[in-house]
């Protein structure tokens, strides 16, 4: 058996700790088919269930409206993460809800959230329209990413295309609670 020099060993370990911190390890992390769900939504806390799915109808309406030659690309990619960025501030800054309540989007951190989930995901934009088109559209997508969010878990009736694509993400919950 031949000796580890402890100065290998100690590269080996200062590379994995700077790729984990500059976030070069995420797609390995991403590739990962099922991960536990969430208990509870932590970095969410004080957000309504209307104003969150409001805010996740918004993310799936832009996926789901992106150019054909976005549709191509993966969310990953620069042109689509400022695509996203742009459709979300689209929206509106002040919304008024069926309940009559009023919320105000803080647009430069939710451009932000929407940013860097996007580019944690290197997934097909087309793949992602894909699954909001056979849930039935940006609703039901909105209301069963919520409720994994919240619940940790997938109804059955999203199927198994979605529940891969949740459980493989991450970030729906900061863009959740920078956008809410």
């Amino acid at each position: 058996m031949q000796q580890v020099k402890p100065n290998t060993i100690r590269i080996a370990a200062t590379t994995a700790l700077a790729a984990v911190t500059l976030g070069l390890a995420g797609p390995a992390a991403n590739a990962v088919t099922h991960r536990a769900a969430p208990a509870a939504v932590s970095a969410a806390p004080n957000v309504s269930d209307a104003a969150a799915i409001k805010v996740l109808e918004a993310f799936a309406r832009a996926i789901e409206n992106a150019p054909d030659h976005l549709q191509k690309k993966n969310l990953n990619d620069r042109e689509v993460i400022e695509y996203l960025t742009r459709a979300m501030k689209g929206s509106g800054s002040v919304a008024a809800t069926s309940d009559g309540t009023v919320l105000r989007i803080n647009w430069l951190g939710c451009g932000v959230a929407v940013a860097k989930f996007a580019a944690e995901n290197g997934i097909p934009v087309a793949k992602v329209t894909r699954i909001v088109g056979k849930l039935g559209g940006w609703v039901k997508f909105a209301k069963y990413a919520w409720r994994y969010l919240k619940e940790g878990h997938v109804p059955p009736e999203a199927g198994q295309e979605f529940a891969d694509f949740v459980m493989a993400v991450s970030g729906l919950d900061g863009v959740v609670s920078a956008c809410a």
